[in-house]
């Protein structure tokens, strides 16, 4: 089930991470290596999940792996919204130029109003 699941997985995402490798040539710039990262997330757990079902002896070497990528990605990821929202030092600015928005200012059975 782990190598069909692997290879459903490695056979979607490969148009979509060749596409993002071809973009990283082109462009390398810091949205794109952190797209990458996230993107091949998956791929990483799927293929050291099958190495922890395949070879037993490496289980915590291929779990520290997954761990590691894990909290690499998560780091990707918050710097991608940091980049989104205009950069490391903008990113307070662009939060705080609307006012503040009242999420519980709402009558109640505001359906039925």
């Amino acid at each position: 089930l782990v190598v069909v699941a692997s290879l459903a997985i490695s056979g979607s995402l490969g148009f979509y991470i060749q596409r993002l490798l071809g973009l990283y040539t082109m462009f390398p710039s810091a949205p794109v290596r952190y797209t990458l990262c996230v993107a091949l997330a998956p791929l990483v757990f799927v293929v050291s999940k099958a190495l922890a079902v395949l070879a037993p002896r490496w289980w915590a070497w291929s779990f520290f792996i997954g761990a590691s990528y894990e909290s690499a990605m998560l780091i990707a990821v918050l710097r991608l919204v940091t980049l989104y929202l205009g950069g490391p030092g903008q990113d307070l600015e662009v939060l705080s130029s609307t006012p503040p928005y009242k999420v519980w200012a709402v009558q109640p059975f505001c359906c039925c109003w």
